[in-house]
């Protein structure tokens, strides 16, 4: 038989020590949820900030490059136009200086 004395469980702690002691480990182990709960919502906002600024950087490059070659394509035009421009220009000029036949 166990005498009145005999506690099962822990024999080095008292039962308000391991209340105390339950109460600690429960804590931490709150503490420990929590702080990884906290630092997952961090790493979650920093992972969508990071998305965000590399989608505006590729959007952004995108859109310089079709400027580009708009530009590109623009001043190929204008300087078509300039050559065409100056032939007409040319052959105006040789007509005009070319001698008249007046010969009836």
């Amino acid at each position: 038989m166990l005498h009145k004395s005999h506690r099962l469980g822990w024999s080095d702690f008292d039962i308000r020590y391991r209340i105390l002691l339950g109460l600690f480990v429960a804590t931490l182990v709150g503490g420990m949820g929590w702080s990884a709960f906290w630092h997952h919502n961090q790493y979650v906002a920093a992972d969508t900030a990071r998305i965000a600024a590399q989608l505006q950087a590729e959007t952004q490059q995108k859109t310089i490059n079709e400027l580009t070659a708009r530009e590109k394509a623009l001043l190929a035009r204008d300087s078509l136009h300039a050559q065409q421009l100056a032939d007409a220009r040319a052959t105006i000029h040789q007509l005009q200086n070319r001698p008249q036949n007046t010969s009836l």
